[in-house]
């Protein structure tokens, strides 16, 4: 009733039956539990469930069991279909990514299954470009009389109507673009709008995996129809046909504004309780400590007067001028007080030391206001897209709502500090989604290339060692080494894995699963490591960037609220 392993079970006996009653028995070591079920007549949205618990000794022992007279109790059913149980959490209070009722974004794209991946896509663009001129051909051959194309090409039905339609296809160079094929790995391939999507390129978006609890960013969404079981997110919706918009509902951006807005009001009203007890106590210091020097008892009265004042003027915190100033007047007074004293020099001391903790109270309170003001100034559609990649790439959210995103879409809470979101979401969307230049790779890592008299490996593998940094291809004969790799890139982990291991990863299954049929543009991957070595550097670099954001982001507020 309560295990997320049976949720699939629960939502099957909520769509079959109309009332389900569940009679728990308990026992100390172990429990029995009988259902009684009674089946739909016609389909409906609800189903009652009731549940109680009973002793089994004590159910033994009753002669009648009366079905009605049980204390029944109704079982909430929430959108992950617990039913008793449900873990104490606010995941439900906030904006869900995608819902039909009320979402961040208006639209997404579901990743499809790969079309034809092994003749469109390559680590190599050379092979691609040889691999795509023979499925060419053989596409042409498709509605020629008399002509047959070769057997071995598995044929998409939509490609054999497009064949008999008549629709033709010619190579062009221009259309070998570089994708994400899947998290952390690029390679090659043939973009071609009649065989993929007519999405156009260059748009920013959030991929979200909920197999796996895991986000990622797109800048080319023509990659994205080659993603299986990901939600794509857009910035914007873009497409060929029609105009730019972007994704992000009215609705959230309302809620957004609502919030922050609320965010900065909540500090006006603190300006109009005035001043504040914090302040009130070290004035009320000062004042004793000072009662007995006239020469400057008369300031605590006259800084509290003025800031009794300055509530009266809570919609610009620059009306806290005059205290500011009365404050820095008291200090300067304090300070030749001191130089001159002798036998009160320890009173000025401590009157001096209250002074600079009353100006580190006002500064506080002043810069909460500034910051909630500009907080609320920069929510805006594009804003809200890089905060929610900052917060669905926080270390700690999938960790605190594990639970939920094993069957829920993301939901995204509002926490404060917005710009600093934003700022962190448009670090980390660009450390993913911009080639590395030499400034940004580790400068430290070595490469160093081997051919071996015997074969070391018949197929591509790897290996590496965090203790001693080194990356290890192998290949037939050829090894290629990388050595000291930084450190922080053994600290990032994406899916249980370092980026640079599901790129490796992917090409072991790559060169295992190519078909037969493709020998004629089979090459060993080391065979030019150029390319796979720059990706490895970019994505170490990348892992680096991202320990350090991590790292800003353990001591940021998460305390949202709607």
């Amino acid at each position: 009733m309560s295990d997320s392993k049976h949720s699939d079970f629960r939502r099957f006996l909520e769509y079959i039956f109309q009332e389900i009653y569940i009679l728990e028995l308990k026992n100390e070591d172990d429990g029995l539990a009988v259902l009684y079920l009674i089946k739909k007549a016609k389909a409906t949205k609800t189903t009652n469930i009731q549940h109680t618990d009973v002793s089994l000794l004590k159910f033994n022992q009753e002669e009648t069991k009366d079905f009605e007279e049980l204390k029944w109790q109704n079982v909430y059913t929430d959108q992950q279909d617990y039913w008793l149980g449900l873990p104490e959490s606010d995941f439900f209070q906030h904006l869900a990514i995608y819902d039909q009722k009320s979402s961040i974004f208006d639209s997404y794209q579901k990743g499809s299954a790969r079309l034809m991946e092994a003749w469109f896509t390559d680590i190599n663009p050379k092979l691609l470009e040889k691999k795509v001129k023979f499925v060419l051909r053989q596409y042409a051959k498709l509605h020629k009389k008399n002509d047959v194309s070769d057997p071995l090409i598995n044929w998409p039905a939509h490609l054999l109507n497009m064949a008999e339609e008549g629709v033709t296809l010619t190579f062009d160079k221009q259309k070998i673009k570089k994708i994400e094929l899947e998290p952390y790995v690029s390679v090659f391939a043939y973009v071609e709008e009649k065989l993929i999507a007519e999405e156009n390129t260059g748009i920013p978006a959030i991929a979200y995996s909920q197999r796996h609890q895991y986000v990622y960013p797109l800048v080319n969404l023509w990659g994205s129809k080659f993603w299986n079981k990901f939600f794509v997110f857009p910035l914007n919706s873009q497409h060929l046909s029609g105009p730019s918009s972007l994704n992000i509902s009215d609705s959230t951006l309302k809620n957004f504004k609502e919030h922050y807005q609320k965010k900065t009001k909540a500090h006006n009203q603190t300006f109009i309780v005035f001043p504040p007890e914090g302040i009130t106590q070290t004035l009320d210091k000062i004042e004793s400590v000072s009662r007995d020097l006239p020469v400057i008892s008369k300031y605590p009265t006259q800084i509290n007067n003025l800031l009794e004042e300055a509530r009266h003027f809570t919609s610009d915190v620059e009306l806290l001028t005059p205290p500011y100033k009365k404050i820095d007047e008291f200090k300067r007074k304090v300070l030749r007080l001191e130089r001159d004293a002798i036998e009160r020099k320890v009173i000025y001391q401590k009157v001096k030391a209250y002074i600079e903790e009353l100006k580190d109270q006002l500064a506080i309170l002043t810069r909460a206001h500034d910051d909630a003001k500009k907080d609320a100034e920069a929510v805006n559609k594009e804003n809200i897209f890089y905060y929610t990649f900052a917060v669905l790439h926080d270390p700690e959210y999938p960790h605190k709502y594990q639970e939920f995103l094993e069957k829920e879409l993301p939901r995204v809470p509002l926490y404060p500090g917005f710009r600093q979101w934003v700022a962190w979401g448009k670090l980390i969307f660009v450390a993913h989604t911009t080639e590395h230049n030499k400034s940004s790779i580790p400068s430290a890592i070595q490469m160093k290339e081997e051919i071996h008299e015997k074969k070391i490996s018949k197929y591509f593998s790897y290996q590496f060692d965090v203790e001693r940094g080194l990356i290890i291809l192998t290949e037939q004969n050829k090894s290629v080494t990388l050595s000291n790799i930084p450190n922080q890139v053994w600290k990032y982990q994406f899916d249980g894995r370092y980026p640079f291991a599901h790129y490796l990863e992917y090409l072991l299954k790559w060169q295992r699963k190519k078909k037969k049929n493709q020998s004629q543009f089979n090459l060993p991957i080391l065979d030019e490591p150029s390319e796979i070595i720059e990706q490895i550097k970019h994505l170490c670099s990348l892992s680096v960037q991202l320990v350090y954001i991590a790292e800003e982001m353990k001591d940021a507020s998460r305390q949202p609220s709607l």
